[in-house]
């Protein structure tokens, strides 16, 4: 039901959603972690900062997985966006340095 309300037309919906991920345990949010990296290049801000967030809370080896998706927001217009991703990546750099590529250089 919780991933169900990640497509939902009010972003306030998707963004509570994408919360209730978060808390529900690195299991759980691993098992919906694709639904969940979706909502990243939503149009509003609040929702993508919201998905990187979530995205954060994930397991280290499935956090790693998600590199890729996470580094081109560390180029974000929105402030909270780029400061959740760059909090998620310099784990990933921890974890998998070589997963970043280039942009390990906006970590330092």
């Amino acid at each position: 039901a919780v991933v169900a309300r990640l497509v939902d037309e009010r972003p306030e919906v998707q963004v509570a959603a994408l919360r209730a991920l978060g808390r529900a345990g690195a299991s759980t949010l691993g098992a919906h972690a694709t639904a969940v990296v979706r909502r990243l290049s939503d149009g509003e801000p609040a929702v993508c900062e919201a998905a990187v967030c979530a995205l954060e809370l994930l397991a280290d080896a499935d956090l790693a997985r998600h590199a890729a998706d996470l580094a081109p927001l560390l180029y974000d217009d929105n402030g909270g966006t780029r400061a959740a991703a760059r909090r998620a990546c310099r784990r990933v750099l921890e974890l998998a340095p070589d997963a970043l590529g280039a942009h390990v250089a906006l970590l330092s």
